[in-house]
């Protein structure tokens, strides 16, 4: 290689028209430099967490629900004339219950993806460098 150069190298300097270097090709770590990737998926999944938690708070706020008949009257300063009970239906308990485990199981995947991923990064990580390297190459 060296003796390639110095060739190549005394070419261009008889001619005195080209500059010709060789220039190694660049190395680089299949690894970021940064951010690291463990913490940075956790900040963004505490973050979306807490914004999800903060815009229910907002709708909450902005359209409050009062459940007893004292609260209200502390609240707008007025008296209460008198309280309409809610009685449910059982289609609507049904449905409350539905919900409540669709939002739960949904949670639950969330954390089990998270944690899914956490654990088995370094063969994700190998999975895709040899898929890329398969298409590629």
């Amino acid at each position: 290689m060296r003796k390639e150069r110095e060739r190549m190298g005394s070419v261009g300097e008889d001619t005195d028209v080209v500059s010709f270097n060789i220039i190694d090709p660049p190395a680089a770590e299949f690894e970021p430099v940064s951010p690291k990737r463990m913490l940075l998926l956790a900040v963004v999944l505490m973050l979306g967490l807490g914004a999800g938690g903060a815009m229910a708070f907002i709708i909450h706020q902005l359209n409050p629900v009062f459940h007893d008949a004292k609260t209200l009257r502390e609240v707008t300063g007025r008296p209460v004339l008198g309280v309409v009970s809610m009685t449910w239906l059982e289609r609507h308990k049904i449905r409350r219950r539905v919900d409540f485990s669709s939002f739960a199981m949904a949670s639950t995947s969330l954390i089990a993806v998270f944690v899914f991923t956490i654990l088995l990064k370094d063969q994700l990580v190998g999975l895709m460098h040899t898929l890329i390297w398969q298409a590629t190459g």
